[in-house]
């Protein structure tokens, strides 16, 4: 791959995630891989059984399971997860993610205006 690929490529390891609440968390594409606008694509991989503090975002968020069991919080809907499930919460409402099997739920999530 010749370096003006690389700009638009990253690869997932293990090692890129950071805590968060409730969660390990990475961002795979932003502003240096030529997104523009909200638009963040990442990974998160959730290991607390219960949800962590709800977020809110000025934007639209998708989400995709990767692998795991768990349950979103969406407004004041819950709905199971598991691998293959995919869902979008609206822009500027309240959304959370918990596990509820012994591994942890892994998501790919994008964000977009």
């Amino acid at each position: 791959m010749d370096n003006a690929c690389k700009r638009y490529y990253r690869h997932f390891d293990e090692s890129l995630l950071e805590d968060r609440p409730g969660h390990r968390s990475c961002v795979m594409l932003d502003a240096n891989n030529g997104c523009t606008g909200e638009c963040l694509a990442g990974i998160s991989i959730y290991h607390d059984d219960t949800f962590p503090e709800p977020q809110r975002h000025p934007f639209q968020e998708g989400f995709y399971v990767i692998e795991g069991r768990g349950e979103a919080l969406v407004g004041e809907e819950r709905f199971p997860l598991t691998a293959g499930t995919a869902f979008l919460v609206p822009a500027g409402m309240a959304h959370a993610i918990r596990c509820t099997a012994d591994a942890a739920v892994k998501v790919f999530w994008f964000h977009s205006e």
